[in-house]
């Protein structure tokens, strides 16, 4: 695989600095890299053009002020819970509503800072952000697990479960 460029790299850290993140930069390029690396030094050209992508959109003047730029970051966190599902059980679909109360819960226990979503602060959120797309990752992941061993049973594929070293 090709290697990030030299140029990607100060583009990475001008905007790094700009977003006032360089700080949580290990963060932001383990997530990029799916824990493959903390360095940028060691990222490819496509998780680089993926975090420089993000990035600019955060610094981008359309969310010019801090609380904007917390607000779209807010909007995404909420958007991963919607996908999740973290939604107010209804019968119309058209009613559905996000569970604020469910996602202050999780954050006050599992968050990686334990307060709820509006307290986060704007150099707080990108590794929230993270934190949830991970939690989406795997539960995308365990549902296909999920239902690959649906289908090896109804097939009567007896399956083994992974022994862990």
């Amino acid at each position: 695989m090709k290697k990030r460029t030299d140029t990607q790299n100060k583009k990475l850290h001008l905007l790094l600095n700009k977003a006032g993140l360089a700080a949580e930069k290990p963060d932001l390029v383990a997530f990029y890299t799916n824990g493959r690396t903390s360095s940028s030094r060691d990222m490819y050209f496509h998780e680089a053009q993926k975090l420089i992508v993000y990035l600019e959109s955060i610094t981008s003047n359309s969310a010019s002020t801090p609380t904007d730029r917390a607000d779209t970051m807010r909007k995404k966190v909420i958007a991963i819970c919607y996908e999740l599902g973290w939604i107010e059980p209804t019968d119309s679909p058209e009613e559905r509503k996000i569970n604020m109360a469910v996602i202050d819960g999780f954050l006050k226990k599992r968050g990686y800072i334990k307060k709820p979503l509006n307290e986060f602060t704007v150099r707080e959120l990108p590794r929230l952000i993270s934190q949830f797309e991970q939690i989406l990752e795997h539960s995308k992941q365990t549902a296909g697990s999920k239902a690959v061993n649906s289908l090896l049973a109804e097939l009567n594929i007896p399956v083994e479960p992974l022994k862990r070293k």
